[in-house]
């Protein structure tokens, strides 16, 4: 028996660990979220993707919109038109519309402190009727099982939205970028986390996609071109989609999904297949809202990809998943709805090649109360199970949220107001020439965290990137600087031992008794000692912990100490992992303290630049840094890593003292110097994978001063506050930042990191399943908070934050306060007893012509190609759904 539960990054570190007494390494797994493609989703979540389709149609289904090849553009005169901004079969109960809006909760609600109404005068108050936080709408989704198929219908919607087609109707042709984790919601992996460990920083990742939107006039359809590049189509070359729309009307209060029809389909380069000169399809499929006799909203869809394609090449999948959903009234109150997806895979598995089939449908019905739903397997339209569930009685799970400052105050140097919402400066755009032909062809993103480009490489170090200022339509020029490494400044919180009794932590070491090296978790008990309570092993979705373990040779023992007999060979220190507090944490052993006094220590941690006052004060470009465990060598080669034996050859033997590095600034980028042999401290040329750390390598913690009593080397674990040196061949490892005109580097601001306690008090749910847990939890920006693990939904393939903050909780770093509000959040409803569904029909469904489920001839053409896509110069236009140079 196992449970899985996975940290809030795309960049998962398994453990830091201790391979013998005296050294630690630093031993990582990198688990890359996958860039989300339309393919990959409808096909590898093989159970988690069908369709939701139907509702008031724009074109009949299946129709080619009529296009003009020249129509008048007006910019300034013609408004555009809103798609819905995600597609439910029921309204949330929160909201009374479909894929509702709520506001924030008055003060007095569930984890709302009312002291929160601060100030008196002129000063704002947090919950003004025209601050941020009362005017920011947050939206709320309903989900079910029976509606999972309707997720890749809303991660449609969800990227569209991102590319800002409304408010860029009639300006020609343009850029961009789309974040595709912010449409992922429930996926493995999650989203908008962060552990704080350096290594795992979630640098901004973008699609590049390019988009035309025209209409000819304020009573003319909106018609939307889309071509979105670079997919991975799963072994079969690049894979590209091509999206068109047609928007016959906009959202409104009465037509809650406007009339429009989208159709997609992909497309792969035949040149890759043998094929030729040739567009392949791979996938194909409409989503359209439908016309019905009686004017209720209703919408429908169908998608087929893979094998499911008659003249596709073989491929080792296929699916047809289809719906049709129709409301009875605008606010979604009752309804009825079909939904169906057929599958079929071929994997290789440990055991060798595996298949698949997968077949299911459902019916629903529901009213303002109840929702019923039919599940049928096997194709017959009779139900082999049915589940009533409440519409009042649901749990809540928050995707994003956003902080607002509390009170009126100062923070980072500028004066911020009562419900404001909390902005970061995280990183800009940028265009670069990647050819080296002198053409700035290609796209990137430089933030706090690091850099993204459409290539996936890095720069040149020097290298010319071009910033767009879009207040003052200029490109402005910055230069690349790529350190050899990266400095990472560790702040310690120090927690009593006995407020973490039943947490567990991470552990890579030898087992106390088995005295076999592993990975386990371990757990403090109520003797303030650690158990370990199973070991751990990594899967595809991250950590396994293996419960049935026999520790000892008897079956009778279900834990055992590691206190007792690791302390004293690991120098009385503990190095384990902890998602929930970051990262590293650390426990020092002190036996002259009683065991209600001893510590935990984790650590809050930043990026270290060129232009850090505290290391660099005016004037100054070097400091001196003092190491104690893991003093790595300084000018190491090829040769050097070729001949360890592993990866303690490349540090220094500690022999009683401080071993001195120079950390030095130059040219907008920070080097150390090993001071003992004087070489620079770098892997960055270097294959590591011979020893065992293909992804880098690090010293322990420098501080800038000795310790006070060198006799306790390992102290310098929890000392108030230290740096680590990383260093390696990926990107990663380094630190790249920007220079501009004059030599300044660019600064970012770095995330908030926040300890939290959580009480069932703060929970949404009223939960007390993480009462008085400890967490570090990070905020990188509006939508972005994070550092709560996720876990998975039973045996289904959705993934959600194991804690779910109510609006309101405060939040509070040592220098600001702050107030949390969901931005978007999604309930899943409580089951009750079948009888409670009486007078529901949800077979109705299969009766009803107007409901029939959509096939292959329901699919609208594309009208266009992939090699029509125009040539856009310039910079992105949009980035996450924001024109760039308007306000919010």
């Amino acid at each position: 028996m196992s449970r899985t539960l996975r940290a809030t990054t795309g960049i998962v570190p398994t453990v830091r660990g201790q391979l013998r007494p005296g050294l630690w390494i630093v031993i990582q797994e990198n688990i890359m979220s996958s860039r989300f493609t339309w393919l990959a989703v409808i096909t590898l979540c093989v159970g988690g993707c069908g369709g939701g389709g139907g509702g008031g149609d724009a074109a009949p289904t299946g129709s080619n919109p009529p296009t003009d090849p020249n129509p008048p553009l007006n910019a300034a005169a013609v408004a555009g038109l809103n798609l819905p901004e995600s597609f439910s079969v029921l309204s949330a109960a929160e909201a009374g519309a479909a894929g509702g809006v709520s506001k924030p909760r008055a003060p007095g609600a569930k984890g709302f402190a009312s002291t929160l109404a601060i100030g008196t005068g002129a000063h704002k108050a947090l919950n003004d009727a025209d601050t941020d936080y009362s005017t920011d709408e947050a939206h709320v989704y309903v989900h079910d099982q029976s509606m999972e198929g309707l997720s890749v219908i809303n991660e449609i919607v969800c990227y569209i939205n991102q590319t800002g087609a409304a408010q860029m109707v009639n300006r020609g042709p343009y850029v961009a970028l789309v974040n595709e984790d912010r449409c992922q919601q429930g996926r493995n992996g999650g989203a908008n986390g962060a552990t704080g460990e350096s290594t795992a920083g979630d640098a901004a990742e973008f699609s590049r996609w390019i988009i035309d939107s025209e209409r000819t006039d304020n009573d003319s359809p909106q018609l939307v071109r889309l071509w979105v590049p670079d997919a991975e189509g799963e072994g079969l070359g690049e894979q590209s989609i091509l999206v068109e729309i047609r928007v016959e009307d906009g959202v409104s209060e009465a037509e809650p999904f406007g009339r429009f029809a989208l159709n997609f389909r992909g497309v792969v380069d035949g040149t890759a297949l043998g094929l030729g000169d040739v567009e392949v399809e791979t996938m194909r499929g409409t989503l359209a809202t439908v016309d019905n006799a009686a004017g209720r909203p209703q919408f429908r869809f169908i998608s087929m990809g893979g094998t499911a394609l008659q003249s596709a090449p073989p491929m080792d999948f296929g699916y047809e998943n289809a719906a049709n959903v129709r409301l009875d009234d605008a606010a979604g109150a009752s309804g009825l709805a079909l939904t169906r997806r057929d599958e079929s895979w071929i994997r290789q598995g440990p055991g060798g090649e595996e298949q698949g089939v997968r077949h299911e449908s459902f019916a629903i019905a529901y009213n303002s109360a109840r929702f019923l739903s039919s599940r049928d397997d096997d194709g017959d339209a009779l139900a082999d199970e049915e589940v009533c569930r409440a519409r009042d009685e649901f749990d809540v799970r928050v995707w994003r949220y956003n902080l607002y400052h509390r009170e009126d105050a100062e923070f980072r140097g500028r004066p911020v107001e009562a419900g404001q919402r909390v902005e970061l400066n995280s990183g800009f755009p940028f265009s670069y020439d990647s050819a080296g032909d002198g053409v700035a062809n290609a796209y990137g993103w430089l933030g706090y965290h690091g850099i993204w480009t459409e290539s996936g490489g890095i720069p040149a170090d020097g290298q010319t990137i071009h910033r767009f200022d879009y207040d003052t339509d200029a490109t402005v020029d910055y230069s690349v600087r790529v350190a050899p490494g990266r400095l990472v400044r560790r702040v310690a919180n120090h927690e009593l031992l006995s407020a973490f009794v039943g947490d567990t932590f991470q552990f890579w070491g030898p087992h106390p008794s088995l005295e076999t090296p592993g990975q386990w978790l371990i757990a403090v008990d109520q003797n303030l000692d650690f158990q370990i309570i199973s070991a751990l092993e990594w899967g595809d979705n991250g950590p396994l912990f293996l419960d049935a373990i026999d520790h000892d040779g008897d079956p009778q023992t279900s834990a055992v100490s590691v206190a007792a007999t690791l302390l004293p060979v690991h120098n009385e220190v503990l190095w384990m992992w902890s998602e929930a507090l970051g990262g590293n944490v650390v426990y020092t052993h002190d036996a002259s303290l009683a065991a209600q006094d001893r510590r935990i220590v984790f650590f809050a941690q930043e990026f270290v630049t060129a232009s850090d006052a505290a290391l660099f004060p005016a004037g100054t470009t070097d400091a001196a840094l003092y190491c104690y465990d893991r003093c790595l060598k300084g000018g190491l080669s090829q040769a050097d890593v070729a001949a360890a034996q592993g990866p303690w050859d490349l540090y220094h033997s500690y022999q009683g003292t401080a071993l001195r590095y120079t950390l030095s600034m130059e040219d907008g980028k920070v080097f150390v110097t090993d001071d003992t042999n004087g070489g620079l401290v770098a892997a960055t040329e270097l294959a590591l994978a011979s020893i065992g750390q293909p992804w880098g390598i690090s010293t322990g913690e420098m501080l800038t001063d000795l310790l006070a009593d060198e006799s306790r080397p390992w102290t310098v674990n929890d000392q108030p506050m230290s740096y680590r040196w990383e260093t390696g061949p990926n990107a990663w490892n380094v630190m790249i930042t920007a220079t501009d005109a004059i030599g300044q580097t660019v600064v970012f601001d770095r995330p908030l990191q926040v300890p939290y306690i959580h009480s069932s008090a703060n929970d949404a749910n009223g939960s007390d399943e993480f009462q008085d847990r400890r967490f570090l939890l990070q905020y990188g920006g509006p939508g972005n908070l994070g550092g709560f693990p996720w876990v998975q939904d039973g045996d289904s393939d959705r993934w959600h934050a194991a804690v779910t903050l109510a609006d309101g909780v405060v939040l509070a770093d040592n220098s600001n306060s702050f107030v949390v509000r969901a931005l978007e959040k999604e309930q899943s409803m409580r089951d009750v007893d079948l009888a409670d569904c009486d007078g529901l029909d949800a077979d109705a469904a299969y009766g009803d012509p107007s409901l029939a489920l959509p096939g292959v001839d329901d699919i609208g053409a594309v009208s266009f190609t992939l090699a029509d896509r125009p040539q856009v110069d310039g910079a992105p236009a949009v980035i996450e759904g924001q024109v760039q140079g308007e306000s919010p």
